[in-house]
């Protein structure tokens, strides 16, 4: 109900300005009209690319969590040297340095060292593969 009344306010506006001072103010009030409209839309579009980065950070970190564990259960004596959970770890490191190429491509932030360290392979699991 109030998109009609705003919309049907617009045009009298227009159609008023357009007949008190002619066709260039009244097209100068539209392009200012399409300017808001587009600032507007372009705040939101910045606002889901914001939200979707964060989305995109919060998956990292939980693969990344994700990856710790499973080393942390490699490393336990009833499990060293599983072959399974070292296949599994290798895969996981994978999947993080692909998000990680993934996250750099497109996102204008640059992930921190700390979390490159922790992606990056071990020389005992590089001369394994």
């Amino acid at each position: 109900m109030i998109n009609i009344v705003v919309i049907i306010s617009l045009i009298l506006n227009a159609v008023l300005i357009a007949s008190v001072v002619g066709w260039l103010p009244l097209s100068m009030f539209l392009s200012g009209l399409l300017n808001i409209g587009l600032l507007w839309y372009l705040r939101n579009l910045f606002l889901q690319i914001e939200e979707r980065n964060e989305d995109m950070v919060e998956m990292f970190e939980q693969l990344e969590h994700f990856s710790v564990h499973l080393e942390d259960i490699h490393g336990l004596e009833m499990f060293y040297g599983d072959e399974t959970l070292q296949s599994l770890i290798t895969h996981s490191k994978t999947l993080l340095n692909n998000f990680d190429e993934y996250y750099e491509r497109y996102s204008d932030e640059e992930l921190e060292d700390e979390e490159e360290e922790v992606i990056a392979p071990t020389p005992s699991q590089e001369e394994e593969e």
